[in-house]
């Protein structure tokens, strides 16, 4: 569990928070609890032209999973955490179905960098 916490700690945290706007996010779970998204919460989405928003998504749930997972030692939790995004950031049709094969966007660049970080 020590070497899981210090690589997460020391590298991988910062590059899933680099891959999160908390603002999203949290615009997303009010609009997911009424129903529907205010005209402001539209137009901050838009504001930020995101091409994978499920994945900002995902990755915010992950955060919060394996920070609870390593507050209460549930280690294997963890790793079940990271590798549902790994395996999707690292498969070929995730590249090409959303991507479609380019990665030279910030938002996608930053998910490869996590990806590359979550293999360690």
């Amino acid at each position: 569990m020590a070497k899981f916490k210090d690589v997460w700690d020391r590298e991988v945290r910062a590059l899933a928070d680099a891959c999160v706007d908390a603002q999203f996010i949290q615009n997303w779970t009010a609009a997911d609890k009424r129903g529907y998204a205010t005209a402001e919460e539209e137009a901050y989405a838009k504001k930020l032209g995101l091409k994978d928003p499920y994945g900002m998504w995902y990755i915010a749930d992950m955060i919060w999973r394996v920070e609870h997972d390593l507050a209460d030692r549930r280690i294997a939790a963890c790793g079940i955490s990271v590798a549902q995004i790994y395996s999707t950031l690292d498969s070929d049709s995730y590249l090409q179905n959303v991507w479609g094969g380019d990665t030279s966007s910030e938002e996608a660049q930053r998910l490869f960098k996590l990806r590359d970080g979550l293999a360690s």
